[in-house]
C-alpha cells in the first residue's frame, strides 16, 4: 500500500471517528504525556495544534502552561519552513497556511530552546517511523530540532 493510500484511509476514519472516542483517545495520550519524565523535565514543549480529527491538543496545552511550561506552536511558511512561536495564555489566534491555527502575535523561539517537541501524525508503525499530511515540514523541521 503506497503512503497515499494509507494516509486517505486513516484521514477517512479519523474524519468518521466519534467525538467522545477521539476525546476519550486524546486524555490517554495526555495522561501518558504528563506522566513521561522528558515532559517533566521539560520548560519549553512545543504542541501542534490540532485540526482534522487529530488527537486533541487543546487540554494538553492548557495543562502545560498550568503546569508552568513555555508552549511552542509551530508557524508554516512556504518551502516547507516551520518555526516555533510561543502561545501566550488566551492569545488570538488565526488559520495561517492550509488553514492551521497559529498566534496572531509572533514571538519566535530558537530552536535551541526547544526541550520536547509534540509531532502529530496520521499513522505511526511500531518502529516509530511516522506518516504525516504529507507536505514534508515536520520531516524538515526535525532533523534540525534533534541536532540541538
Amino acid at each position: 500500500m503506497t503512503k497515499q493510500a494509507i494516509r486517505s484511509k486513516i484521514l477517512l476514519r479519523l474524519k468518521t471517528q466519534k467525538e467522545e472516542d477521539r476525546n476519550r483517545k486524546s486524555k490517554l495520550i495526555g495522561q501518558k504525556l504528563f506522566r513521561a519524565l522528558v515532559f517533566k523535565k521539560a520548560k519549553v514543549v512545543m504542541f501542534f495544534i490540532s485540526f482534522g480529527g487529530e488527537v486533541d491538543t487543546q487540554d494538553m496545552i492548557k495543562k502545560a502552561m498550568d503546569l508552568g511550561k513555555r508552549v511552542a506552536v509551530p508557524v508554516c511558511r512556504k518551502k516547507r519552513v516551520m518555526r516555533p512561536s510561543i502561545l501566550q495564555e488566551k492569545a488570538k489566534l488565526v488559520r495561517g497556511l492550509y488553514e492551521i491555527y497559529e498566534p496572531a502575535i509572533k514571538k519566535f523561539v530558537k530552536l535551541e530552546d526547544l526541550d520536547l517537541v509534540i509531532v502529530p501524525g496520521i499513522a505511526f508503525d511500531k518502529d516509530g517511523s511516522r506518516l504525516g499530511r504529507g507536505k514534508g515540514y515536520y520531516d524538515t523541521f526535525l532533523p534540525q530540532a534533534k541536532t540541538l
